[in-house]
């Protein structure tokens, strides 16, 4: 998800005297600045203030889907190519977890669609939490003219720093179902 924050608006006249439109927003990454710029030289005093908002905010959502994708599809390109020239134990990408904590436990739920059971290694190190294994690329993908790459292939690990409490903890029980990995690990007093 990202998040935006509402630009100012800048509603000014050029040097000619037509009406210029100016919008800035900020996407979730630092490093990403999208300054997006709308000029006409007709109708702008036929559409209202929030007819203007709304056709720009649609357009910066649009744009900033568009750069999410770019940049995951980027990462995967990467991500897939070094996957396949090295076999290695590098891991490509990191599955996203939930935490819910109870009196007796933390839970950690991660989602790892088309991973296998006995692909999954869970260790549990102090109070840090690592999840790792790897999701196999589909046979069906091995020849194929890449289209469209949005969900991760290769190795994974995850790495969680469990804060909050001081008492030490203890894997309890794991499984792996409907492609949800759930954790309990247990509080010792």
């Amino acid at each position: 998800m990202c998040s935006v924050t509402k630009p100012t608006r800048i509603v000014a006249n050029d040097e000619e005297g037509f009406g210029l439109l100016s919008l800035t927003t900020v996407h979730r990454t630092p490093s990403l600045l999208a300054t997006v710029h709308f000029s006409s030289l007709v109708g702008l005093d036929n559409m209202s203030a929030h007819d203007w908002d709304f056709l720009l905010w649609q357009r910066a959502s649009d744009l900033l889907q568009q750069a999410e994708r770019i940049q995951r599809n980027f990462l995967q390109i990467a991500a897939g190519a070094h996957y396949r020239a090295s076999h290695g134990r590098i891991s490509c990408w990191e599955p996203p977890v939930n935490v819910v904590e109870t009196d007796e436990s933390l839970w950690v739920i991660s989602a790892l669609p088309g991973v296998a059971t006995d692909q999954v290694e869970v260790r549990l190190e102090g109070r840090e939490l690592v999840i790792a294994g790897e999701r196999p690329l589909p046979r069906c993908c091995d020849d194929g003219e890449l289209k469209i790459w949005e969900i991760p292939h290769g190795r994974f690990e995850r790495q969680l720093r469990l804060v909050g409490g001081e008492s030490p903890l203890s894997v309890g029980e794991i499984s792996l179902q409907n492609g949800l990995l759930i954790i309990e690990l247990k509080k010792h007093s």
